[in-house]
């Protein structure tokens, strides 16, 4: 076994001015290797390395059930602006509610979605209606319990009228439930405010 020199420790006399040193009897302890932190070299290479395999190890979070909803709600107001009314048609259950800013200002009951579409395309014809389309923004609020969700998105319902381009803002308030693994709309309800020319 290899011999350890001896600590030189500083020691105090009484009376004088200065230090002494003096020889510490113990053998000097030696830190094993494994334990020494150099600043910077390998170990710091190594614990960045280690650092960064645990930032990509770690998965992004999944989509919980109001986001899940969300994105359905907005999937099918994109699919109404594209025109897919069978699509718009799928997304509702057949007894949600219905209501919105033309008459009968609510629908209910069995075949709830196909009765506001029809509604809808008479109320615009009669009114000189075309182009209806409604944008929409982050959603202000979105929660779910997993088998239902309250989702209220910020929305403008921009149309051409008589020639015209008019516009509201407001927000659309969607309940939504399960049925099965999907994203049914059980109920949406339109709050806008007078259109105003663009």
């Amino acid at each position: 076994m290899r011999k350890h020199a001896n600590r030189v420790a500083p020691r105090l006399d009484d009376g004088e001015a200065g230090a002494q040193f003096a020889v510490d009897p113990r053998p000097a302890r030696r830190v094993p290797r494994s334990l020494q932190r150099p600043i910077g070299g390998c170990n710091m290479r190594y614990s960045f390395i280690l650092l960064a395999a645990a930032i990509v190890a770690v998965p992004a979070a999944a989509a919980g059930p109001a986001e899940d909803a969300t994105v359905s709600v907005t999937s099918t107001l994109d699919r109404f602006n594209g025109g897919d009314v069978a699509a718009f048609l799928q997304a509702h259950r057949d007894d949600a509610v219905i209501i919105d800013e033309f008459a009968p200002y609510v629908w209910a009951g069995a075949g709830t979605a196909q009765r506001w579409v029809a509604d809808y395309s008479r109320d615009a014809e009669a009114r000189g209606i075309s182009g209806g389309r409604v944008d929409y923004g982050a959603a202000v609020q979105a929660v779910s319990d997993g088998n239902s969700a309250y989702i209220v998105l910020p929305t403008t319902y921009s149309f051409t009228q008589n020639g015209r381009r008019m516009a509201s803002p407001g927000h659309m308030t969607f309940v939504m439930s399960r049925d099965g693994g999907d994203w049914k709309i059980a109920s949406w309800t339109y709050s806008g405010g007078t259109p105003a020319p663009q």
